[in-house]
């Protein structure tokens, strides 16, 4: 019930195709796609040999990603962490005091995930995600 591995960091961007092409040549290899209609979100995933590489653009006015992207820029948005029971490590985490301010609800690939609040971590958005059954 430990986060115990990167899933992915998440990275925001105001123009989705001009940093799929940057990452394109840094990584050498194509992105997946997928959109979470339901979040106004497209993500480009890139999948490298030991971590996820998340670009996420938002798709309408509006959203939390928009707003964050607005407030601070295109960067990093989060880190994402897994764990293999997230039903254990939420419930142990908002025993500790700590606030879970989204989710969990399904993410990226299928993940179930969750988010902490950036004002407890050191102002670092925490993504809990949940193992992906195999």
């Amino acid at each position: 019930m430990n986060l115990n591995k990167i899933n992915h960091i998440g990275i925001a961007v105001s123009d989705l195709e001009k940093s799929v092409t940057i990452f394109k040549e840094l990584f050498g290899i194509e992105p997946e796609y997928e959109t979470l209609e339901d979040r106004g979100l497209k993500i480009a995933i890139f999948h490298l040999d030991n971590v996820r590489i998340e670009l996420t653009s938002p798709i309408r006015p509006g959203t939390a990603l928009d707003n964050f992207l607005k407030k601070r820029g295109d960067g990093i948005h989060h880190l994402a962490f897994e764990t293999d029971d997230i039903d254990a490590t939420l419930k142990k985490f908002e025993e500790l005091g700590y606030e879970i301010i989204d989710g969990p609800k399904e993410g990226a690939g299928g993940y179930t995930v969750a988010f902490m609040n950036p004002k407890q971590t050191g102002r670092v958005l925490i993504e809990v995600v949940g193992k992906k059954e195999r």
